[in-house]
C-alpha cells in the first residue's frame, strides 16, 4: 500500500515538472534592453526580425531591405513595392517580419517576451504620398491580444519620412513571433504602391529614441 502511494506521488511530481517544463518551453526569450530593433540597417547586428512571411497576392510584393537611397538613419532602409495585380484573386497582400529569414512562422529560434515594451515605433514614407497602407503587429504565437486591435489602421503616407507608432497597452507580449506586418490593398492602391521604412523598433518608453548614423543603442534578448 505504501509502495503504491509512493509510486503515485512520484508520478504526480513528474507530471507537475513536465507541465512546468512545457510552460517554460513556450515562453519567449525575455527582452531586457531597449530599443529592441526589428530593423535598424541592412544586416545590422541589432536586427531581430526579418522579412519572410507573405500572404494574399504575395507574388506582387517585392522587398529590398538594403535600399541605399535617402535612408532615415544609417546607410540603408527598406523599400517595399506592391504591383496591385490580382493574379491570385485576393486583392490584398501582406508581408510580415519574423525571427528567421525563411520558413513560415519558424519558431526554432524562439519567440520574444516583450512584456515591458510600451510602443512599437517606425519611420515610413511613400513614393508619391498617395500610398494607403496598414501596419500591425504580426504574430502572437497562437495567442490573441487581450482587448485591443494592434494596428495603425489604414494610413496615407507622405513623401517625407514620418514617425509612426503602435501603442501596446493591454496587449499580450510574452510570445511575439511576428515583429510587424505591412498590408496593401488593391482597392486603396489600384495603380501600385511603393513605400519605405526605417528604424523599426520596440521601446519601453512612450517617447521615441533619438537616432543618428553614428549612434545605435545596443539591444539584446536574454
Amino acid at each position: 500500500m505504501k509502495r503504491s502511494l509512493l509510486y503515485g506521488l512520484m508520478i504526480n511530481i513528474l507530471f507537475v515538472l513536465n507541465l512546468s517544463a512545457e510552460s517554460e518551453q513556450f515562453k519567449g526569450f525575455r527582452v531586457k534592453r531597449f530599443p529592441f530593433f526589428i530593423y535598424s540597417d541592412a544586416h545590422h547586428k541589432l536586427n531581430h526580425f526579418y522579412p519572410g512571411s507573405m500572404r494574399g497576392d504575395f507574388f506582387h510584393i517585392k522587398i529590398n531591405d538594403r535600399y541605399s537611397h535617402d535612408p532615415k538613419v544609417g546607410k540603408t532602409c527598406i523599400r517595399i513595392q506592391y504591383t496591385a495585380e490580382k493574379k491570385l484573386g485576393m486583392g490584398w497582400a501582406q508581408i510580415s517580419f519574423q525571427p528567421t529569414p525563411s520558413d513560415y512562422w519558424n519558431t526554432k529560434r524562439g519567440s520574444y517576451d516583450l512584456t515591458t515594451a510600451k510602443k512599437l515605433f517606425f519611420y515610413a514614407k511613400g513614393e508619391t504620398g498617395n500610398e494607403i497602407v496598414e501596419f500591425k503587429m504580426a504574430g502572437f504565437n497562437g495567442k490573441e491580444s487581450s482587448n485591443k486591435k494592434v494596428t495603425t489602421d489604414e494610413i496615407r503616407l507622405t513623401k517625407k519620412w514620418k514617425l509612426y507608432f503602435i501603442a501596446l497597452d493591454n496587449v499580450l507580449l510574452s510570445e511575439i513571433i511576428g515583429g510587424i506586418a505591412i498590408i496593401f490593398s488593391r482597392e486603396r492602391n489600384p495603380d501600385k504602391a511603393t513605400i519605405y521604412m526605417d528604424q523599426i523598433y520596440y521601446s519601453d518608453k512612450t517617447t521615441p529614441d533619438n537616432f543618428n548614423s553614428n549612434n545605435f543603442s545596443r539591444s539584446t534578448a536574454n
